[in-house]
């Protein structure tokens, strides 16, 4: 009995929601949000995107923790990296919306262009290997030296 209430209450938000190639996305969220019986003041909502190496997801929460977490997104064969984030921010409609952000550094990383993960060269300031430890403070100006 139970599972079939579930059942029920899932085929009742599918309405709200499309697959494209391989991402699950909420294409109204509006109508979501009218389905579920809560007020959506996008002022008062953050957009939360979390990846892993094998899926990527994105939910709304409440500023405030007074209603539960809206899902937006999902997809478990989309890996995190800028073109698939971007990907999801276009299906859910995020100009429209424009929630606030959050989410962990590397995500956040990723939002803002950065490369991501240890990285032998972590961003164009840095003209030496990250990962040669015993250089470290040695370089000066891209040469060998003391200070």
């Amino acid at each position: 009995m139970l599972f079939k209430c579930f059942i029920q209450k899932c085929l009742e938000f599918s309405v709200y929601f499309e697959v494209f190639e391989d991402l699950c996305y909420c294409k109204d969220v509006e109508g979501l949000f009218g389905a579920v019986g809560i007020d959506h003041d996008p002022t008062q909502w953050w957009r939360f995107i979390d990846s892993s190496t094998k899926s990527l997801k994105a939910v709304l929460l409440h500023n405030g923790n007074i209603y539960p977490s809206i899902p937006l997104a999902y997809s478990l064969q989309m890996k995190e990296d800028y073109e698939n984030v971007k990907q999801l921010l276009i299906k859910i409609n995020y100009t429209q919306f424009k929630w606030y952000v959050c989410g962990d550094f590397k995500m956040l990383g990723i939002l803002l262009g950065l490369q991501g993960g240890y990285s032998k060269y972590s961003c164009f300031l840095c003209l030496w290997n990250s990962r040669a430890d015993g250089e470290h403070y040695e370089k000066i100006n891209g040469r060998h030296g003391k200070n």
